[in-house]
């Protein structure tokens, strides 16, 4: 399970500014009530809208890039001295 503090408005409004789902979908976690934002990316894992690293990368609190033009990006694919080529 995603390893997020318990804010989850702040977690939602990260995920609305990255553009990977609707706001439909946030405001379903937000009219659930009291809710943690490791359930919600777990969830959001679980239901395939969001991928481990998407999560990891809302975590470090930056709400993207998600987008390469037109090409929703899912992971990233080296480390080191090309860390930036997905």
């Amino acid at each position: 399970m995603p390893q997020l503090n318990n804010n989850a408005d702040s977690f939602l409004d990260l995920l609305l500014a990255s553009r990977l789902v609707s706001q439909d979908v946030v405001n379903s976690f937000r009219n659930n009530g009291s809710i943690d934002a490791g359930k919600v990316a777990a969830a959001l894992i679980q239901q395939k809208l969001l991928s481990p690293w998407q999560v990891k990368v809302l975590e470090s609190g930056e709400s993207g890039p998600f987008f390469l033009a037109s090409y929703l990006l899912l992971d990233q694919i080296a480390a080191g001295p090309l860390s930036g080529w997905f």
